[in-house]
């Protein structure tokens, strides 16, 4: 089994420390249940923003983290970014896109409430590895496909091609027993953004939580 580097949420540690008290509000951006964005209202009217990062280990391996930095930081980001390159024979409307002004992202005019008087915050961390010649072959498309799963840290099965440990989520529990979850979804690029506790509990059921003040430890 050919392992990989952890891939560990991409925020700094004051960024996720402020997840833990002074929340006032939440937005999603985008359609259906899988939002693209998610916008914390966060103490002293400071907007996060909740976001994926992904990273391509190999062939057929990507793996998915949450992004979370500020409204600003996302903008000068984002305005800041290198020119898109695109080969010469890329289609005419590749090209168009990749012409258009940077638009800075903007948080919508109204959020909810934040479900919580007071929370504890935790991280959500699992393994995910690929395997290949299932038996039988799966209900999909392409040559030679493998299958992306998730485990427990330290539960990879043996027969797993490759694996890589990825913080995939953030678990917010009130003191009344109800939670709530942003996390990455499979589907790239979108989040899983839910209080809904069945949902929650058979994404978490492959994960391990970590506190989010000592996580954050980790990345100061």
């Amino acid at each position: 089994m050919r392992p990989f580097p952890p891939f560990e949420l991409q925020a700094s540690a004051a960024n996720l420390s402020s997840l833990r008290a002074g929340l006032r509000g939440y937005a999603t951006e985008g359609f259906g249940p899988s939002p693209s964005m998610l916008w914390i209202k966060a103490a002293n009217d400071t907007i996060l923003a909740v976001g994926v990062d992904s990273r391509d280990l190999e062939f057929k391996f990507e793996v998915f983290t949450l992004a979370v930095e500020t409204e600003q930081a996302l903008a000068h980001r984002v305005l800041t970014a290198p020119p898109v390159k695109l080969p010469d024979d890329a289609p005419e409307m590749m090209k168009q896109w990749a012409n258009m002004p940077r638009v800075a992202p903007k948080p919508p005019a109204n959020f909810m409430p934040w479900p919580f008087g007071a929370w504890r915050v935790e991280v959500l961390r699992r393994a995910e590895y690929i395997i290949g010649d299932l038996q039988p072959p799966p209900e999909t498309f392409g040559n030679n496909p493998v299958a992306q799963n998730p485990a427990k840290p330290g539960e990879v099965p043996p027969e797993a091609w490759a694996a890589c440990e990825v913080a995939v989520g953030l678990l917010f529990s009130g003191s009344s027993g109800k939670r709530f979850m942003v996390a990455v979804d499979w589907m790239p690029f979108n989040l899983l953004v839910t209080q809904d506790e069945p949902a929650i509990a058979e994404f978490i059921e492959s994960c391990a939580a970590i506190d989010v003040g000592e996580y954050a430890k980790r990345l100061t």
